[in-house]
């Protein structure tokens, strides 16, 4: 069996500082929101969508460097919160791996996003533990795989098979 944890607000808790960050690179592009509304509008969606959103909003095309500059100043206010794993996931992947499951990470962001924040939360090396049997390329390449083929329907058929398995102890 193999569970996959999103990474962003399951693994670590990164969706009040990365809204913040982008509630304040909209402002200064000319649009209000707050970071309230920010999350009810663009939380879980790429950053391709979240682009286009803010584009139609504003009825103009975002500088060029735009997302390159939040991305920076989002990983930089990862480093100075600092950032923190969620509550209590350390001992959730702990009791999913001693049942015999094997976990990987996914995200929609980039795998050096990744390494910043699961390494900044000490989640890095937990995250790891599960898969330690695959080289270091199969896991990240079962990581992207999964990135480039996420939708929701293949979310929920994931977490339904996911949840099934472990409650009867099977291989998915």
């Amino acid at each position: 069996m193999l569970v996959i944890f999103d990474c962003d607000g399951v693994l670590v808790d990164s969706e009040p500082i990365a809204n913040t960050c982008f509630a304040r690179a909209l402002q200064r592009e000319g649009l209000n929101w707050s970071v309230e509304e920010t999350m009810r509008r663009l939380m879980g969606r790429s950053m391709k969508s979240c682009v286009e959103i803010v584009e139609g909003e504003l009825g103009r095309a975002l500088p060029v460097d735009f997302v390159d500059r939040l991305q920076a100043d989002t990983l930089q206010a990862f480093h100075d919160a600092p950032l923190r794993a969620v509550p209590g996931v350390i001992a959730a992947i702990d009791a999913i791996e001693a049942a015999g499951a094997l976990t990987c990470v996914a995200s929609s962001g980039g795998f050096d996003k990744m390494r910043v924040t699961l390494g900044i939360t000490g989640l890095w090396q937990v995250t790891k533990r599960g898969r330690s049997h695959m080289s270091v390329e199969d896991r990240i390449n079962l990581d992207i795989v999964y990135a480039q083929n996420n939708n929701t329907w293949s979310d929920l058929r994931i977490m339904r098979q996911t949840l099934g398995a472990f409650i009867q102890h099977e291989n998915v």
